[in-house]
């Protein structure tokens, strides 16, 4: 008979010492002997210390007597070859290939059916780590009918309360693993809707209900019109109690479920997580930000994001709510994941057909956005897609500044100034530099970037037009804000001499920032060029720059 080593060193050199043993005792036709080796072989791959345990396991060659043990044998037996498959399922793609192809998923399958208790389990946990490696094996398992038997699992009625517990929580990990990619027929991921809609309202277990949400966010991820059977104001209501809960194994799916629902673009779903209370919740996680790691909260502006994608009367009940002066904060304050979520929930916010008042919680009474999304514009010059969303966002807000409307929302606008523009320069001179920096930076400009920089020469236009500089000095301050800009210490006067060529500047202002971002998206101008290439473009106006 083949012994088990006694101590932990001995199983170590287990294999490939003693391989030739364990094929021999696996191949008897005496039970206590095969149940003695595959307990031996089962310990071996449980050992975490021994390196390539699954590739010496798998150079036995063993898998056709345990296809041949599964079917025939005890449940002891099969419980163990059960339990050795699934750490070997567990490997890597190659190690789970190799169970596919030895056919071991159809008698898995039927195992699920099995009298034992622990071998209908421990099947399942092994076709959990078959359908956890890619989509086609995910397929292969819903082709060959996995679904009914594993349902079915947790209604046997000899198991006790721990046993269905346990059960369940297999279930839903293997349920969770099958919803990993989109079923080609999805009327075979449909038969789990309702254990896992029990399980996430009744269960209080927080293993069994994070893997159940987690099913659950993926089946929302997929958008089928199936879905919908799910999306329920009871469902809903419950995840949303514990979008807040302090078991971070559950919260993250929970809030994972939250922002796939809200990203469908089906304004109806949305309205029902905000009827089922969404919104405070929150805004108690974005006020507490503090209590959070930074993936909790980047993931809750996501889902917000999603939200002020909607309609505009989902739209003011965030703002009613008072989040966007939170979400300010995170975009200050934040990491660059949350302040890149932070960015969305912004540049959704400030749809076209957003109200006044939704402009100026979003902005801020005094303009307080500009300071830190500037800022993070000049930051992120490395994220061309960031850079996009803040240069979209800009612009967007700039196009609304001139509206009566949002103009008397704001106490220092004057009647014919953009009220935006203004308040860009009002809270920090240096948003503009923060602009322009990051033109300056990039080598292949977006093409919104173009009427942004205009906007804001334009903006300094204005801005010093109400400071009382007067009409003589006008052009020469403008000018001399650009040029101080694009090379500091230079002033207007070392480039141009007269009244004249300094309205010829204004009056050609955009077109030298359209010259100059053609230059751009070409090849950068060197910094220590940038003078002479604005020189060549004012000559070309016929400016003279001359000393």
């Amino acid at each position: 008979m083949f012994h088990l080593p006694n101590d932990q060193n001995a199983l170590k050199h287990l294999l490939p010492y003693h391989g030739p043993s364990i094929v021999g005792a696996l191949s008897s036709d005496v039970p206590e002997y095969v149940l003695n080796a595959v307990k031996q072989v089962r310990r071996y791959m449980c050992a975490d210390e021994i390196k390539d345990k699954t590739e010496r396991v798998l150079e036995l060659n063993i898998f056709p007597r345990l296809t041949e043990l599964l079917e025939t044998s005890n449940m002891n037996i099969q419980y163990e070859i059960c339990w050795v498959i699934t750490n070997i399922a567990a490997g890597t793609s190659a190690h789970t290939t190799a169970v596919v192809d030895a056919g071991l998923v159809p008698i898995l399958i039927k195992l699920l059916s099995a009298n034992g208790d622990q071998v209908r389990v421990q099947a399942a946990w092994a076709l959990g780590n078959v359908a956890g490696d890619c989509k086609a094996y995910t397929q292969i398992l819903l082709d060959s009918g996995i679904m009914t038997p594993l349902l079915k699992i947790v209604d046997f009625e000899s198991l006790s309360s721990r046993k269905l517990m346990q059960a369940r929580h297999v279930v839903c990990w293997v349920i969770a693993n099958l919803c990993r990619w989109e079923a080609n027929d999805w009327t075979q991921i449909e038969p789990c809707f309702e254990l896992l809609r029990n399980t996430a309202l009744y269960c209080q277990d927080s293993d069994v209900l994070s893997e159940a949400i987690w099913a659950l966010s993926r089946i929302f991820l997929s958008k089928h019109a199936g879905n919908s059977v799910l999306i329920t104001h009871i469902l809903m209501k419950k995840l949303v109690n514990l979008m807040e809960t302090n078991r971070l194994s559950v919260q993250t799916p929970v809030l994972r479920v939250m922002t796939n629902v809200s990203g469908e673009q089906n304004h109806s779903h949305t309205q029902i997580l905000i009827d089922a209370g969404i919104i405070p919740a929150i805004f108690n996680i974005l006020n507490s930000r503090f209590e959070y790691n930074a993936q909790i909260i980047a993931e809750v502006l996501h889902c917000l994001s999603n939200i002020t994608a909607g309609t505009t009367e989902q739209k003011e009940e965030v703002r009613l709510a008072k989040l966007f002066p939170l979400v300010r904060n995170s975009l200050q304050f934040g990491d660059v994941k949350v302040k890149k979520e932070a960015v969305h929930v912004l540049r959704n916010a400030v749809d076209r057909d957003a109200t006044p008042e939704q402009f100026r919680d979003i902005v801020g009474h005094e303009g307080e956005l500009f300071s830190p999304l500037t800022k993070f514009l000049a930051d992120s010059a490395t994220d061309p897609e960031t850079q996009h969303a803040i240069v979209e966002t800009l612009n967007i807000i700039f196009s609304r500044g001139n509206e009566p409307l949002i103009r008397i929302l704001y106490p220092f606008a004057q009647s014919d100034v953009n009220v935006y523009v203004t308040a860009m320069h009002h809270v920090d001179r240096n948003n503009f530099q923060n602009i322009w920096q990051t033109y300056s930076r990039i080598s292949n400009c977006e093409e919104e970037l173009a009427p942004l920089l205009y906007q804001c020469v334009v903006a300094d236009q204005e801005v010093k037009s109400r400071a009382d500089l007067g009409s003589k000095n006008l052009q020469k301050q403008v000018v001399d804000h650009v040029v101080g800009v694009m090379k500091p210490g230079m002033t207007a006067a070392e480039i141009v001499k007269s009244e004249r060529a300094k309205r010829a500047v204004l009056r050609d202002l955009r077109g030298m920032f359209e010259m100059y971002l053609s230059a751009e998206r070409s090849q950068v101008v060197a910094h220590d060029n940038d003078v002479d290439f604005m020189s060549a473009g004012l000559i070309k106006m016929g400016v003279d720059v001359s000393d």
